[in-house]
């Protein structure tokens, strides 16, 4: 697990360094980072010493968990869409929530949707799935 605290441990980035070598490998890499929201992520990774060209070349998508109550995943989801930056973005949705709420998120437009508990080898095929779709 890749925990961002402010300050780089030897650990992290050598978990980052492990990860960014295994993707440009053509591995699937699914690995955690602890930051304030979605983008910063690539900044995160930036500040850990990874050459942008590497983030750009092995990034293939960012997991985000929300953790406030003022606006679920579908808040989140419609923001997304109202945003012209954000609008096509993919999402997959993944939710403890069932009944309506798949229904709302794949007509807001998300990829697909999951529930928790998520089995690794389940999320990493919608994953590939997905970027087959928008890469085609």
């Amino acid at each position: 697990m890749l925990v961002a605290t402010g300050i780089v441990s030897p650990m992290q980035l050598e978990t980052a360094t492990t990860a960014i070598q295994a993707g440009f490998s053509g591995h699937f890499v699914v690995s955690t980072l602890h930051t304030n929201d979605a983008p910063s992520t690539v900044v995160r990774l930036r500040d850990m010493g990874i050459d942008a060209f590497k983030v750009a070349s092995v990034l293939k998508g960012i997991v985000a968990q929300r953790l406030q109550r003022r606006l679920d995943g579908l808040g989140v989801l419609e923001e997304l869409r109202a945003q012209m930056r954000s609008a096509t973005l993919p999402v997959i949705m993944l939710t403890a929530q069932h009944g309506e709420s798949e229904e709302k998120a794949l007509d807001l437009g998300a990829q697909d949707y999951m529930t928790k508990p998520v089995q690794t080898r389940s999320l990493a095929a919608r994953v590939r799935a997905v970027l087959r779709r928008i890469n085609t």
